[in-house]
């Protein structure tokens, strides 16, 4: 997967997605669960003086039918 700027990007309902706090470099400053968090965390950083900084997503895509991952306890 990819990270796109939040600017550039359509959220759609219903989907996981991954938000991320980058620098003008592109190093990731923060990884963040949700758009929210990710907006006053950028608010943040700009109230101190940082503003290098801008919000980019990625598509985490989910497995439909499956609540959890790892091994079945009826085979071990």
């Amino acid at each position: 997967m990819s990270r796109t700027p939040l600017d550039d990007f359509t959220l759609q309902p219903g989907k996981a997605y991954t938000f991320y706090l980058v620098d003008s470099e592109g190093c990731i400053i923060e990884t963040l669960p949700d758009e929210h968090h990710a907006q006053t965390v950028l608010q943040f950083y700009i109230e101190q003086g940082r503003t290098d900084l801008h919000l980019e997503v990625e598509h985490k895509p989910r497995m439909s039918g499956l609540k959890t991952l790892g091994r079945d306890p009826d085979l071990h």
